[in-house]
């Protein structure tokens, strides 16, 4: 005789980052960091990429390492900065050195990165939301990610990748809005004379729906491009 059934929800028990790395930079066409430890198989693994170009024309596009997919891409021409973030969802365990190749006007150019594993994801992870902006010309002191539609689940991790430039030899970007949390700031990178870069990468996890998006304070004009993704 049956007395009692244990029913067992196939839900995460919470979503978590497990491990970032530091942000790798360079001022040419690769792009390179390596994962802390292995990832664990299963999980959700992201790459959060800026790049930053000053007075030439083209595009900014990135080829990834095997395995990796584009979420967003946000991407600018002329004195741009353009940003994107990947992703591998459901992973096999990785390990070592991610290395992305950036394809632009020049070989010189801003490239900054930063890898993201996050564990209690359903089902490994799935895409949800996106979105995207760039600032008007001439920049501004409000560089963002872009604002998504609602989420469609309580429990999502959105990230979020925003690339500053301009041409002032120092300036900053701080202050996350809407709770966000910055889980790396490059502070200024000189990429060549009058080209000088930030990158910001940041993220948030909800338990509840809603449009989702994030800014930061810059201390003086910039042009950016920003980039959101929520995953659950």
């Amino acid at each position: 005789r049956i007395t009692s059934i244990r029913i067992t929800a196939l839900y995460p028990a919470g979503i978590a980052i497990v491990q970032k790395s530091s942000i790798g930079t360079s001022t040419n066409g690769t792009i390179a960091v390596s994962w802390p430890s292995a990832t664990t198989a299963g999980n959700a693994l992201f790459a959060l990429l800026c790049n930053e170009q000053f007075g030439l024309g083209g595009t900014c596009d990135w080829t990834p390492p095997s395995g990796w997919t584009a979420q967003r891409k946000t991407q600018q021409g002329a004195n741009a900065a353009s940003s994107a973030i990947y992703s591998v969802l459901n992973s096999a365990s990785r390990s070592g050195s991610e290395s992305f190749t950036t394809t632009g006007p020049t070989s010189v150019q801003g490239n900054q990165i930063m890898l993201i594993e996050v564990s209690g994801l359903v089902s490994g992870g799935t895409a949800d939301k996106l979105a995207g902006d760039i600032s008007s010309a001439g920049g501004d002191t409000a560089p963002q990610s872009g604002i998504t539609a609602s989420t469609t689940q309580n429990n999502e991790i959105c990230l979020a990748v925003i690339s500053t430039q301009q041409a002032a030899a120092s300036y900053t970007c701080a202050t996350p809005a809407n709770s966000w949390i910055e889980q790396g700031n490059t502070g200024t990178i000189t990429v060549f004379t009058m080209c000088f870069a930030v990158g910001l990468f940041l993220t948030k996890i909800v338990s509840t729906t809603g449009a989702q998006s994030t800014a930061e304070t810059a201390s003086g004009d910039a042009n950016w491009g920003g980039s959101i993704s929520t995953f659950y």
